[in-house]
């Protein structure tokens, strides 16, 4: 799965295992966080997030922060501006003491982020070419004729795979459910809250293809806009957590 945001489609069903034996945080923090060296270095390259052994020494530390910086920084401000059924779908989230359930689970969030991690991997090397399985199966690494052009099963395999993740994750955030009440912001405040993102990732946007970075190949510019996205939406949420 090439797009980061799809991976969490694989570890989604362990929602549904008894509560004492999972966190749902996570097991989403562990399947995005290896790909988090390429937003860190705001360039479509990993070095060693992608290999076994630095699990422990970056994949899960880099999990655990990111629930931290999601739970205390981003996830109020955030639901609070989303559109309306969002935010009623959301909404009950905001109650949720992450650092008290940190404290008492903290091994089962640990277990989990390691699922995660796992999981990421595990796909990783189906469908990239560094992939450990490339060498197991080797049909993954024929080529495919798609109208002109020849395509390894690999990369399509990354590309199936991202849609139908990204399906998967959209329709659990979709899915019916209850609604819960929600105190609606002033329209102008979710304006400048969603204006100070985009203008933000603008310029890191801009920045970081002033540094020198080839943007004449895409997966950088993907990468930028995106690491430059997250480091928006960290400071807008900061800048919005009392409102």
């Amino acid at each position: 799965m090439p797009f980061t945001f799809s991976h969490p489609a694989i570890v989604l069903p362990g929602y549904y295992l008894p509560q004492r034996w999972r966190s749902l945080t996570g097991l989403v923090a562990g399947s995005v966080a290896p790909d988090f060296e390429m937003f860190l270095k705001m360039k479509a390259q990993v070095s060693f997030s992608h290999t076994w052994h630095s699990i422990f020494w970056f994949n899960l530390p880099l999990a655990i922060l990111l629930a931290f910086l999601f739970h205390l920084i981003v996830r109020n401000p955030l639901i609070n501006h989303l559109p309306l059924f969002l935010r009623q779908r959301l909404s009950h989230f905001k109650d949720f003491d992450w650092i008290r359930y940190y404290r008492q689970h903290a091994w089962v969030v640990v277990v989990s982020m390691l699922v995660g991690i796992a999981s990421h991997l595990f796909w990783d090397n189906f469908t990239h070419e560094y992939g450990l399985f490339l060498n197991w199966f080797p049909i993954l690494a024929t080529d495919v004729a798609l109208g002109d052009y020849q395509i390894p099963v690999y990369f399509l395999l990354q590309i199936v795979f991202s849609i139908i993740g990204g399906l998967v994750v959209l329709y659990a955030l979709l899915r019916p459910t209850v609604k819960s009440t929600s105190t609606l912001p002033a329209a102008q405040q979710v304006l400048w809250y969603w204006l100070l993102i985009f203008t933000a990732t603008f310029v890191f946007t801009a920045i970081r293809f002033s540094t020198g970075i080839d943007f004449t190949y895409f997966p950088n510019v993907i990468v930028v806009i995106i690491s430059a996205g997250l480091i928006s939406l960290c400071l807008a949420s900061y800048v919005f957590r009392s409102r």
